[in-house]
């Protein structure tokens, strides 16, 4: 760690901190460089998170897409004037061939991401669909998101054999609590969400517990939730615990989708569940303190499962 970069950055930052409302104290902070131990061992997904939140909210401040995607009428010839006057107002002076090409190239950026929401609608998901997902995935189907071993009777009532429901368990994980029988279910979740241009075809489609389902709905970033945890929780045997945004989790477990064991580990999501612990012990579990572990080298395999009680 380099001890002075970590100590010069906090101390702007524990002085910024407590005005963080005030214009000139934000600008300061802007021109602040981040230390890479800061960001942790997640520093690639933080930083790769935010240059989309970026690139989408630039996109989203030159052209509101709600008129296009309910208008029919309106086609790209009208997106493009208004992506035009939007950059014009930025830069008045641009050269007419660089304001000509930069208007193209993301016109049809956005116009793309239209178009695929105005054809395309969640249908709903036939048996045939379901049977093809079910049996492409064996012969030990797995959550595609956290490696969770579906149930027999998830699997039963997924593939119609069965109308009864796979039952919640007397103990659940307090970091990703499975508490209702949607998250034991078996569902379809489609890769690229549909309402940003994903497909119904099988080649965008994947089975996941209803639990990641309803966690990763249509994000994609990491910032698409509260920075902040959830709560606090008095757990049994670990005392006051942070409760982490589900989203923080399920984002780091899908995308390292592998046991982080120091010494190595060949457990992935394919052939094992996994869970998240901290690389530090002492601290909350957050984007930069997540580290995600098979069941054979949990360090809190002893204390994560708890009663649901414990979480109302």
């Amino acid at each position: 760690m380099h001890a002075r970069d970590v100590v010069t950055f906090f101390g702007v930052v524990a002085t910024s901190g407590r005005l963080r409302w005030s214009d000139t104290e934000v600008q300061s902070l802007a021109r602040l460089r981040v230390p890479s131990d800061v960001l942790g061992p997640r520093a690639w997904l933080l930083q790769a998170d935010a240059t989309l939140a970026h690139a989408r909210w630039f996109l989203a401040s030159l052209v509101d897409t709600a008129p296009f995607e309910q208008d029919e009428t309106l086609r790209l010839p009208h997106l493009a004037a208004q992506v035009r006057d939007a950059i014009l107002e930025v830069d008045r002076h641009m050269p007419k061939d660089e304001l000509l090409e930069v208007v193209e190239a993301l016109s049809n950026i956005v116009w793309q991401e239209i178009e695929e929401r105005r054809i395309r609608r969640r249908a709903r998901m036939t048996q045939p669909t379901k049977d093809e997902l079910w049996f492409a995935s064996e012969p030990e189907p797995r959550c595609y998101l956290c490696g969770y071993k579906f149930t027999p009777a998830a699997r039963d009532y997924f593939l119609g054999r069965s109308r009864v429901l796979p039952t919640v368990s007397l103990l659940v994980d307090f970091t990703r609590p499975r508490l209702k029988v949607r998250h034991l279910q078996i569902e379809i979740d489609h890769v690229q969400p549909v309402v940003d241009g994903g497909s119904n075809e099988i080649a965008n489609l994947r089975l996941a517990c209803g639990l990641c389902n309803i966690i990763k709905s249509r994000f994609g970033s990491i910032y698409d939730t509260y920075s902040w945890p959830v709560r606090h929780l008095r757990h049994p045997d670990l005392g006051w615990v942070t409760i982490p945004q589900p989203l923080w989790l399920l984002r780091v477990l899908s995308l390292r989708a592998r046991c982080e064991y120091r010494d190595g580990c060949a457990a992935t999501v394919e052939t094992h569940e996994m869970f998240a612990a901290p690389w530090s012990v002492s601290g909350s579990l957050n984007p930069v303190n997540i580290k995600v572990c098979c069941s054979d080298h949990d360090p809190w395999a002893s204390k994560r499962l708890i009663r649901p009680s414990l979480l109302a």
